[in-house]
């Protein structure tokens, strides 16, 4: 998917929006997105390897080092 600046811009703009709500203040809500982005990679981990391998010509055995945050993810639900 390529973005062109007036995309990002919306986008960008989106995202200023829903943080003005307050919303993301909730622990709970942080959780869940936490939650939900772990899901996320683990669903398109073998799309991701072969991102790394094709934009940084990575070894797909280095491209799993990139994904070592899932890890910190779940610390950070933990805590």
């Amino acid at each position: 998917m390529v973005l062109d600046q007036s995309s990002i811009s919306k986008i960008l703009n989106k995202q200023r929006q829903f943080f003005a709500t307050g919303k993301t203040r909730n622990v709970e809500f942080r959780i869940e997105q936490l939650k939900l982005l772990k899901q996320a990679v683990l669903d398109y981990q073998e799309q991701i390897i072969t991102a790394i391998k094709a934009d940084l010509n990575r070894p797909t055995f280095e491209s799993y080092f990139e994904l070592a945050f899932v890890k910190e993810i779940n610390n950070a639900i933990k805590n």
